[in-house]
C-alpha cells in the first residue's frame, strides 16, 4: 500500500519554462554594467617587444571611428597609453645603446606605471631601484599626461641605469648627472618627437633634422662651458636657476658628444658604467675605464677645456666637404723638406711622412714639427665633417701624445735622460700609428665618390 504524499514535487520541464518566459521579457533591452561606488578601472598591461619593458596603466576610451585629431610636431604634452609608452621606452632605449655601440643584452625588467597627474603633478619622475635574488628591477611612475622631453628624459635615466646595475651587488651604482643631462640631450637631438608617439593622432612635422649640438651651441651663446669639476659637482640648487640649469645641460651635452665620438671612447664609457657598483664614488671608475686616455681628474680636466673650445666652435657653415678634409689631412701628416744640395746644384724639397719623422729627425727639429702640426690638426678638426671626426681626433692625439711623451709637459718633473732613454719605445709606437693612419686616409680617398 502506498502512502500518499501532500506537495508533490514539480514536472521537470518547469524551470525551462519559467526560463523561456524571463527571456522573452527581456528581449530587446540593455541591461546597464553595474558599478561599485569608488572601483578602480582594470590596468591595461603592456609589454616590449624586448620583453624588457612591462607597462601598466587605465584603460582609455575607443575613440570614435573617422576621427582622428591633428597634433602638432611642437605640442609639449601627450596623453600616455600603455601600448604608446612601451613603444617609446623600446624606442628610447635603443637609441641609448646606439650611442654606446652596445647590443641589447638587458637583465633587468623596467616596470612603467601611469598614474593620474593629479597624484603625480609636475614632481620629477621617480625612479625607484628593487632589489630581486637575480638582479636589480627597476619601478618608474609616469604622469597620464606628461611633456615628451621630461618623459624621454626619464626614460634614458632608467635605461641607464639598468646597464649600470646588471651586476648583482648590495648597492645601485648610480651614474652622474652630466652623463643622464647630456646623454638624454643628444638622443632628443637626434630622434627628436619620433620617439613618443601619441595613439589616434596625426603628427604634422615640416622641418629639417638640425645639427646634433644645434641647441646647445645656441644655449651656450656668449657664454663659456662649464668645467669639468662644475659638472662633477653641481650645486644643490641648480634646479632652481633655469638659466644656470640650461648650460649645464648644453654643456653636459658637448662633454659627452666628445667623450662617445670615437669607438675607443664609447667601449671606455661603457666599462665605466659596469664599473659603477664596485666604486664608491663615480669618479675612481672614470679614470679606471679611460685609462690610459686620463691618468688624473687634472688630465680630463685639460682635455675637456681644450675639447669643448672646439666644439663649441664647430659652426656648421663653416664646414668643409670630406674631399677637401682628407686633403688637408693627407699634406699634415707629411712634411716638406730640402735635401741634397752642393755648391752648384741647389737642394731638392721632398715630402717625408710623419712616421719618418719621428724615428730619423733630430729631436729639436721635431719639436717644432709636432708643435705646428697639432696646430694644424686642431684647426682642421674645426672645419672637418662628422663623419671624418674620428680619423682627425686620432692624428690629433697620436701627435699630441708623442709631442708630451718625447719631450715632456711643462708641468712634467722628470728628468730628460729619462725622456730620452724612452725615445725609441716611444718613436717606434707612434710611427706605427701614424702609418696606419695614413693607410685610414689612403683608403677613405679611394671610397670618395668622383665628381
Amino acid at each position: 500500500m502506498r502512502t500518499a504524499v501532500s506537495g508533490s514535487a514539480p514536472h521537470p520541464g518547469w524551470f525551462f519554462v519559467v526560463l523561456l518566459g524571463c527571456l522573452t521579457l527581456l528581449q530587446g533591452q540593455v541591461i546597464p554594467m553595474r558599478k561599485l561606488p569608488g572601483s578602480v578601472v582594470a590596468p591595461v598591461t603592456a609589454r616590449g617587444i624586448s620583453g624588457q619593458f612591462v607597462v601598466s596603466g587605465a584603460a582609455i576610451s575607443t575613440p570614435r571611428p573617422g576621427a582622428i585629431p591633428e597634433m602638432s610636431a611642437d605640442a609639449v604634452e601627450v596623453e600616455l597609453e600603455p601600448q604608446w609608452l612601451a613603444v617609446a621606452a623600446e624606442r628610447t632605449k635603443r637609441a641609448v645603446l646606439a650611442r654606446f655601440n652596445l647590443s641589447d643584452r638587458w637583465q633587468g625588467k623596467i616596470h612603467l606605471y601611469i598614474r593620474p597627474k593629479r597624484e603625480l603633478g609636475n614632481a620629477p619622475i621617480r625612479i625607484v631601484p628593487v632589489s630581486f635574488p637575480g638582479g636589480w628591477q627597476f619601478r618608474v611612475d609616469v604622469p597620464d599626461r606628461v611633456e615628451w622631453r621630461r618623459l624621454v628624459r626619464a626614460l634614458v635615466e632608467v635605461v641607464v641605469l639598468e646597464l649600470a646595475n646588471r651586476e648583482v651587488g648590495d648597492q645601485v651604482g648610480l651614474p652622474p648627472l652630466w652623463l643622464n643631462e647630456g646623454l638624454s640631450f643628444l638622443v632628443i637631438a637626434d630622434q627628436g618627437r619620433d620617439l613618443v608617439l601619441q595613439g589616434n593622432t596625426s603628427v604634422l612635422r615640416n622641418q629639417l633634422k638640425p645639427s646634433l649640438l644645434n641647441e646647445a651651441r645656441q644655449r651656450l651663446a656668449g657664454k663659456t662651458p662649464l668645467l669639468f669639476s662644475e659638472l662633477s659637482f653641481p650645486s644643490d640648487s641648480l634646479g632652481a636657476n633655469p638659466e644656470a640649469w640650461a648650460v649645464f645641460q648644453a654643456s653636459s651635452a658637448l662633454l659627452m658628444h666628445e667623450l662617445l665620438l670615437e669607438e675607443s671612447g664609447r667601449q671606455s664609457m661603457a666599462r665605466f658604467l659596469g664599473s659603477l657598483p664596485r666604486h664608491l664614488n663615480w669618479q675612481t671608475g672614470f679614470i679606471e675605464a679611460h685609462r690610459p686616455r686620463f691618468l688624473s681628474p687634472l688630465d680630463v680636466e685639460k682635455w675637456w677645456a681644450v675639447n669643448s673650445a672646439h666644439v663649441l666652435g664647430r659652426d656648421p657653415s663653416l664646414l668643409w666637404t670630406p674631399e677637401t678634409t682628407l686633403a688637408q689631412l693627407s699634406l699634415i701628416l707629411v712634411e716638406s723638406a730640402e735635401f741634397g744640395g752642393t755648391t752648384n746644384s741647389p737642394g731638392q724639397r721632398r715630402s717625408i711622412p710623419l712616421s719618418e719623422v719621428v724615428l730619423r729627425w733630430e729631436g729639436a727639429v721635431q719639436r717644432e714639427v709636432m708643435r705646428r702640426k697639432e696646430a694644424q690638426l686642431r684647426q682642421l678638426y674645426q672645419h672637418a665633417p662628422t663623419d671624418l671626426l674620428p680619423v682627425v681626433a686620432e692624428g690629433y692625439r697620436t701627435v699630441r701624445q708623442y709631442a708630451a711623451e718625447r719631450f715632456g709637459r711643462e708641468s712634467d718633473t722628470r728628468r730628460r735622460s729619462e725622456l730620452e732613454s724612452r725615445y725609441p719605445v716611444v718613436a717606434a709606437r707612434t710611427s706605427r700609428r701614424l702609418r696606419e693612419l695614413d693607410r685610414k686616409v689612403a683608403a677613405l680617398q679611394a671610397a670618395a665618390p668622383r665628381r
